[in-house]
């Protein structure tokens, strides 16, 4: 059966119309073999690696941590607010620990919102800044202003009398700080509550009684 077969390898093949066409030996065919094998681990190793790729980009969409903001001290002035007061601008006094100095904060980041996360884009800006040490503690703080009725606007769906968490934060030198301070929510004052001091008591005076003095007694003639 080999033979047969090795003669029928070496037997010039004839195609219609076509004439004597070239012989193919084993060799020839071995090789051709060869370059398919090669071909289709190719073709293997390409596929493989479509399967693999979709793995591996997702790898990119992991979620991330981001780290902890520095733990600031604020102080936040007055500790009080009333609901319709129209007083002078809330105030908070940020000290940040040591390594890091209050003139690197980057005022145009920082704001005050309601709760305890730090504010993000949302909350109220900071104005004025000004640095100083305001608790002389030796510790420099920077002071910054918030528009007093914005900070109002925060806390009006909150019934009154409350205590309310305020956190302040921002940026310096590239990294996230914030702080937090409890403030009272109080009812207004009826003199706050108008704009103008409550009118003085009208104080009626009572009737008074007229005395007609009686005639005095006459003796006897």
């Amino acid at each position: 059966m080999t033979r047969a077969l090795a003669r029928r390898i070496h037997t010039p093949i004839r195609w219609a119309g076509a004439g004597w066409v070239r012989r193919w030996n084993i060799r020839t065919r071995a090789a051709a073999l060869v370059a398919l094998a090669s071909l289709a681990a190719l073709v293997t190793a390409i596929a493989a690696t479509l399967v693999v790729a979709p793995a591996t980009l997702g790898i990119f969409f992991l979620p991330v941590t981001p780290p902890s903001p520095i733990v600031a001290t604020v102080d936040i002035k007055p500790e009080s607010l009333q609901k319709r007061s129209h007083g002078a601008s809330v105030l908070a006094f940020i000290e940040l620990p040591s390594g890091f100095d209050v003139e690197d904060i980057a005022v145009a980041t920082v704001r005050v919102c309601l709760g305890t996360d730090p504010c993000g884009t949302g909350g109220v800006p900071a104005t004025n800044p000004k640095v100083g040490d305001t608790d002389a503690d030796g510790i420099p703080d920077l002071k910054v202003q918030f528009d007093r009725a914005s900070v109002i606007a925060l806390v009006a769906n909150i019934p009154a009398p409350a205590v309310v968490t305020f956190t302040v934060s921002g940026f310096v030198g590239g990294s996230a700080f914030a702080g937090s301070d409890t403030v009272r929510v109080v009812d207004p004052t009826p003199e706050s509550a108008s704009g103008s001091p409550p009118p003085e008591p009208t104080v009626t005076p009572s009737p008074t009684q007229s005395t007609t003095p009686s005639p005095s007694p006459s003796g006897p003639p």
